[in-house]
């Protein structure tokens, strides 16, 4: 079973992975108490069970500037999903894939790549057994191809290596230390100066 949305980030929130402010809403009230607390522009996005690629039936909406779009975008959304809609601040950073499963022969196990949309074409990513200490979780980044985009390649701001390995490394001690997990996913974890999750699907 996927879990949804505040299901899953109980379970990041257990083990300390840090997350970007987030909030489900059902409604107008929800939608406008939610308003309060994030600043515009925002991102909304569909809450399901049932969607796995939010993005592939158009349930992602980012830059939303204004009052009357959010309403608006409020009512698109909930007509495509099963579940609420997340409210989400827009964070800026170099997207990452973080990820863990059950294997039948090697156990727990996480992975580490670039990430984004396009996480299944570039296919960068590295495997290790967890759980990882952080000097493992730094080799693995480390092992990525793409690793120079993560250290100013062509003028881009350099990211924060540390803070992205002690999400690895808790990301390892969660598969390693929560048997009903059969699969995780946190892409994209977007990397500047912190590391934060903004999406996460967990499978039980």
């Amino acid at each position: 079973m996927l879990l949804n949305f505040s299901e899953s980030l109980d379970i990041l929130n257990k083990y300390e992975i840090p997350t970007v402010e987030s909030y489900v809403v059902e409604n107008d009230e929800g939608l406008f108490s939610a308003m309060e607390k994030i600043p515009f522009p925002f991102v909304m996005k569909i809450d399901s069970r049932e969607i796995i690629h939010k993005t592939d039936k158009g349930g992602v909406v980012l830059g939303i500037s204004s009052r009357e779009e959010a309403v608006s975008r409020l009512r698109e959304l909930l007509e495509i999903c099963d579940g609420g809609v997340i409210v989400q601040k827009q964070t800026e950073g170099e997207e990452i894939i973080i990820g863990g499963k059950r294997d039948e022969v090697f156990g727990p196990v996480v992975m580490v790549g670039l990430g984004g949309i396009f996480v299944e074409i570039y296919k960068d990513i590295v495997f290790g057994l967890a759980p990882l200490n952080k000097k493992e979780a730094l080799n693995m980044i480390n092992s990525i191809k793409g690793k120079k985009i993560l250290e100013g390649f062509r003028g881009r701001p350099s990211v924060n290596k540390e803070a992205l390995a002690e999400v690895l490394e808790r990301t390892s001690n969660l598969i390693q230390n929560e048997p009903q997990v059969k699969e995780l996913d946190l892409n994209p974890v977007l990397v500047g100066e912190n590391s934060l999750v903004c999406d996460v699907k967990i499978l039980i």
